[in-house]
């Protein structure tokens, strides 16, 4: 109904049990052509810190624009999260090439130092002139882990992410313990379409998040 509707924002409840977003949200996201908002329901304010989860994509880069139009709007802080993958050898794993410790940790450094300058440079093509945005760069071996483990602890009360991207975030959202996870954290989510507008749909997305945020305060 929603996609005959061409509707441009699908708001829903996470659900009542916790570490479940419930069966009908986890189908209306996987089914749904706009963006969909998950909405916590200890949400009962504005949402105060954003965090958008990055890999480069197109999908996260409309991910940011999306989430500096709603923090600007609720003057809101804003984070951009990255995780850069490690390469480790645990005890106890073979590798098909022996590698030595040091030369494992010179490659995860020379890695880290990349991602975090293709971080920086996506903030200043992504972020407005004079918007300002931290950065926060993880190194983990999982990054769906990594980023439920940051959401649990960084005090923010809505994550923004493409529906698809390098490394399909919409999975975070829907696999079993990635979703029980942002739940506990006190997360609303808002999942971005990659099909909508910037310059159009986002505008429109960003309004409906306000009118629905004052409907359901009074």
């Amino acid at each position: 109904t929603i996609n005959h509707h061409s509707a441009d924002l699908l708001v829903l409840g996470s659900g009542h049990d916790a570490g479940h977003i419930g069966a009908v949200a986890s189908k209306c996201v996987r089914r749904s052509h706009c963006d969909v908002l998950l909405v916590r329901e200890s949400q009962a304010e504005g949402f105060r810190k954003f965090v958008v989860c990055v890999d480069f994509s197109d999908s996260s880069a409309q991910a940011v624009a999306e989430a500096v139009r709603m923090a600007k709007q609720d003057g809101a802080s804003l984070e951009l999260l990255h995780v850069c993958p490690t390469v480790d050898n645990p005890a106890g794993t073979r590798l098909l090439v022996p590698v030595s410790p040091e030369l494992l940790a010179e490659n995860n450094t020379l890695a880290e130092e990349s991602s975090r300058k293709k971080l920086e440079a996506f903030a200043d093509s992504h972020a407005p002139h004079g918007f300002e945005t931290s950065n926060v760069l993880l190194r983990d071996r999982n990054h769906k882990r990594a980023i439920v483990d940051y959401l649990s602890t960084s005090a923010a009360d809505l994550v923004v992410m493409g529906k698809h991207g390098k490394t399909n975030l919409r999975a975070l959202l829907l696999g079993t313990t990635a979703e029980r996870t942002i739940n506990h954290s006190g997360c609303s989510v808002l999942l971005v379409h990659p099909t909508s507008s910037p310059a159009t749909d986002s505008t429109a997305t960003a309004q409906l998040i306000s009118e629905q945020r004052d409907l359901s305060t009074t």
